[in-house]
Order: structure tokens, then sequence, then C-alpha cells
């Protein structure tokens, strides 16, 4: 039972700071994601983004034109290739990144974790898609 209480204390948290995320930002924690991406690989494409990230192309044209009408995100043509459309935080997208906490798998990019906590984690996850029976949606295509 400890194992579940754990669980779902991390389901809460994560929960819990989605909630305040949108309450005091506006934007959801997948804008946020986005948004920190963005700001990693800056200038990027949408194309590249949808490379890297996998998304059904309207999928991610919706997330990245919710992020400019919010002003945290300007997409312009590249000036080498007019058909490409690059993507670039603005200054309101790098201030909300700044007083942002850094949550979820960006963490694990960011902050220094012990080799061996993170190998722990991994074989966590990967034993809980087993456990919770995700294993025949967890493969790449």
């Amino acid at each position: 039972m400890e194992v579940i209480r754990a669980w779902w204390r991390l389901e809460r948290a994560r929960a819990r700071f989605d909630a305040h995320l949108k309450q005091e930002t506006g934007v959801t924690g997948s804008q946020l994601a986005l948004l920190r991406i963005i700001d990693e690989h800056a200038p990027v494409s949408i194309r590249q983004l949808r490379d890297d990230l996998d998304w059904h192309p309207a999928s991610l044209g919706q997330a990245i034109q919710r992020l400019e009408n919010r002003g945290l995100v300007t997409v312009t043509n590249d000036p080498t290739d007019r058909r490409r459309r690059i993507c670039h935080l603005t200054q309101a997208g790098g201030e909300l990144l700044t007083r942002t906490p850094l949550v979820g798998p960006v963490r694990l990019r960011t902050q220094p974790i012990d080799p061996d906590d993170l190998a722990t984690m991994q074989r966590g996850f990967d034993l809980a898609l087993t456990a919770f029976g995700f294993d025949e949606w967890s493969h790449d295509e």
C-alpha cells in the first residue's frame, strides 16, 4: 500500500502544480513545457519541434498559436527559407520561465541529481509501465 500512496502523492502534486500554474500564469503544464523547449533550442523551427516532440502537426500548431496569442512566443518566417516558420520566446515568455519553478522532466535535464537516484527512477518508471498495465502503449512507433 505504501507504493500506491507514493504514486498517488506524485499524481496529486502534479495536478496541484498544474492548477496553481494555470491560476497564477494562465498557461497549462504542457504549454510551460513547450515554452521551456522553445527557450532551450531558440530559435527553433516549428518543423524541428514537431520532429523532436512527435506531436501531431495540428496539436503543435494550436499550442504555439495559444502561446503566441498570450504574447509568450513570436513566430516569424525564416529569412533563409520562407517556407520555414521559426519560434522565439518573447520577453514576457522569458519572464514567465524565470518566475516559474522547474518541475517534471525538465528538472531532470537541468538539475544535478545523483546518477544512482536517476537509475533507480528509471527502473521505477519502467516497472510502473508493467505494473499499471501500460506496456501495450509504451513503445515508440
